[in-house]
């Protein structure tokens, strides 16, 4: 089974991408395609750099291999943020049923 078969799943990472990697995605889905294909590695092959507001921005190498340094840490991150998505949800779960109410 592909990615293609997991529409809602392919959309979430898609926007995780952008995010991760800076991009605004308000702009139609062709533009921010457009801009996640045009994202490549810094100069100093660091993984990311910090915004304004130190906040990471991604720099991952879209032509390199999977498992290229670069990538294995921004697929960890990817990951990472999933893990820390799922686990939000089921600790306010938790929360509300503690104070006796139910979502």
């Amino acid at each position: 089974m592909s990615v293609n078969n997991h529409v809602i799943l392919k959309l979430i990472i898609q926007l995780l991408f952008s995010q991760l990697c800076g991009i605004d995605c308000d702009a139609s889905k062709k533009n921010c395609i457009a801009a996640l294909v045009a994202v490549k590695p810094l100069n100093n092959q660091q993984p990311f750099k910090l915004s304004s507001k130190a906040t990471q921005i991604w720099h991952l190498n879209w032509l390199g291999k999977v498992d290229d340094n670069l990538n294995v840490k921004f697929l960890k991150e990817v990951a990472d943020c999933m893990y820390n998505n799922e686990k939000v949800p089921l600790f306010d779960h938790m929360q509300m049923s503690l104070m006796g109410t139910h979502l």
